[in-house]
């Protein structure tokens, strides 16, 4: 009879497999940039389908903004696994600092809004912050581990 200690793990699902070597490539600033891209993909449907500021922005339209945010999901996307990322995190940056601009402008005529433009340019210096990191690429972050 073998004991479990002499046991050792089959194989890995090929799809397992394939999960880690992508978790390698995006690594965990592609791991950010892929949440941006979520976060920016469903701000981005919530102000294209209305409702969502009390009054009209100073720029533009809603819907104007929710297919900016909308196609902003698609750049972020396309820099998951880049290598050089700086100019996707820089892009994420100057959106989430236009936005926080729009509703400090609409902070004149909503009393609130002030508030909701602070925490957008806090999320900016968020990923200014995640983006100031460096990737540790290495073997040791695919390693499985039982």
């Amino acid at each position: 009879m073998i004991s479990a200690s002499e046991q050792r793990p089959g194989p890995a699902s090929p799809v397992r497999a394939r999960l880690l070597r992508l978790r390698y490539l995006c690594g965990r600033r592609g791991a950010f940039l892929f949440l941006l891209a979520a976060y920016d993909l469903f701000n981005g449907i919530y102000l294209a389908a209305g409702g969502a500021l009390q009054h009209a922005p100073p720029a533009g339209t809603e819907f104007g903004w929710g297919v900016v945010f909308i196609v902003s999901a698609g750049v972020l996307l396309t820099g998951v696994l880049a290598q050089r990322d700086t100019w996707w995190f820089a892009y994420a940056t100057l959106l989430k600092c236009a936005w926080a601009v729009e509703y400090l402008l609409l902070a004149r005529s909503v009393p609130w809004d002030w508030l909701r433009g602070l925490e957008w340019l806090t999320l900016a210096c968020v990923v200014v912050l995640v983006s100031s990191w460096p990737e540790v690429r290495s073997a040791r972050n695919v390693r499985e581990r039982h």
